[in-house]
């Protein structure tokens, strides 16, 4: 059951290789879910629908999601793909977790290097890389002797490596670090919005947050602060509502800096689907819920561990210990 948790975790918070700050890759909307299921031989993966009916019978050693068409499974230690019969379209061969995204999976090979292959399980762009991101707009950011550049679906190196640090391009401009300060530069690698903050999430919904000093604000994508720097902490703007710290609290604002969802929880997380993962109550005693836009309470705090809601279902965690899948009403369809 933790070898579950911790599997789902990994899908479901979009941890995998090839993530990056404040940029998330869709899922498809294909209705079917990992889950693991005991049986006299043990415990294996197979995968649900919405109701929580098995439609791929349990056989692997672990499961992800589907994106673009194919799902990334475990088998004898190392991970394939399957399409959303169940089939293994590309045999287990690779080291660690990964996904689609443009056609392409980013992979670790040989000599411990990233590389890409395509949906037929070919290298398109060898393993040449210390690390690597999914490709976003059409480029992805790859490490190569300690500095961040950008390649092509080549494989042809468009933007050199300098850069301390940098993240999948999002809606234009991509996250990148110089000694220890932040910016932004668009995809023909020109700095236009300068190093200027001591951190700096992805832009989504147009807005990017920034930390200034020890506060955190908002700017457009001309650079101008359009929300002061006034939060402990703020995360990206998802679905029109960023999630921000006040006084050890946290709560959501809109777009123009009003705080619509008032600071009352212990912790919280992005929306997503309508609904967004809150916590109440600290230090062993805290439980996690679901809030809606208005800052409601649809779901009650009752779980040790929350996901986000992807495909109208979210993966959870009981109190004694058990996992499995929630509707919106917060009834269990599939219990592990």
């Amino acid at each position: 059951m933790k070898k579950a948790l911790l599997f789902c975790a990994v899908c479901l918070m979009l941890l995998s290789l090839g993530g990056c700050n404040g940029r998330t890759f869709e899922m498809d909307h294909c209705e079917l879910f990992p889950v693991e299921v005991g049986n006299d031989s043990g415990w294996s993966y197979g995968y649900i629908d919405q109701s929580g009916r098995l439609v791929i019978d349990p056989q692997f050693d672990g499961g992800g999601y589907f994106y673009e068409g194919l799902a990334c499974v475990r088998m004898d230690n190392a991970y394939g793909f399957i399409d959303k019969t169940g089939r293994v379209v590309i045999e287990p061969m690779f080291a660690e977790y990964t996904h689609f995204v443009e056609g392409l999976a980013c992979v670790w090979g040989d000599d411990c290097l990233y590389g890409y292959i395509d949906k037929a399980g070919k290298w398109v762009i060898d393993p040449v890389f210390d690390y690597a991101h999914s490709f976003s707009d059409g480029l992805a950011a790859v490490e190569v002797s300690n500095k961040w550049g950008f390649i092509d679906k080549s494989g042809k190196m468009v933007i050199t490596p300098q850069f301390d640090e940098a993240e999948c391009f999002s809606e234009g401009l991509a996250c990148v670090s110089m000694d220890t300060l932040y910016g932004f530069i668009d995809k023909t690698g020109k700095m236009v919005i300068d190093t200027a903050f001591g951190y700096a999430r992805s832009f989504s919904d147009g807005l990017a947050a920034v930390k200034v000093g020890n506060k955190w604000g908002f700017i457009d994508k001309t650079g101008k602060m359009v929300i002061r720097p006034q939060f402990d902490y703020a995360v990206h703007f998802s679905e029109g509502l960023a999630c921000v710290l006040v006084d050890s609290l946290y709560g959501y604002i809109d777009k123009t800096g009003k705080m619509v969802i008032r600071p009352q929880f212990d912790h919280a997380e992005p929306f997503s689907e309508g609904l967004a993962e809150v916590t109440i109550g600290r230090w062993g005693k805290s439980k996690d819920g679901y809030i809606d836009k208005e800052g409601k309470i649809v779901i009650k705090p009752q779980f040790i561990l929350t996901w986000p809601f992807k495909n109208v279902l979210a993966y959870v965690q009981t109190d004694d210990g058990l996992t499995g899948y929630i509707d919106k009403k917060g009834r269990m369809v599939f219990t592990e």
